[in-house]
């Protein structure tokens, strides 16, 4: 899995210097923090499991081709993880102005 900022990281420890107002601080908790960090925790959870599973396998001899089931579904699962951190990053920048947004970006670095 590819590793994307932490927008709401930034904000928090930026907000600030980011000038986020009321009213966008209300739209993040109602458009981000409650609709995608529950949907990406549950992927998340459900894969590790399934990682652990292959850790014993391999560790007791499996090969690729033998633990490639549980790969694929690891793999499903975290694409779909990535896509909601992408659903959510574009959410961020929907709410945010352009001048905020390109602040984030530098800050994100």
């Amino acid at each position: 899995m590819i590793i994307l900022p932490h927008i709401g990281k930034i904000i928090k420890f930026n907000s600030k210097e980011l000038k986020i107002t009321k009213e966008q601080m209300k739209r993040i908790s109602k458009e981000v923090k409650q609709v995608y960090p529950p949907k990406f925790q549950a992927l998340i959870r459900e894969a590790f499991p399934i990682e652990k599973k292959v850790q014993r396998k391999v560790l007791k001899g499996a090969t690729y081709s033998e633990v490639k089931e549980e790969l694929d579904k690891i793999a499903k699962l975290k694409r779909e993880a990535i896509n909601i951190k992408i659903e959510a990053l574009n959410t961020f920048s929907s709410i945010l102005t352009k001048q905020q947004w390109k602040k984030i970006i530098k800050l994100s670095k």
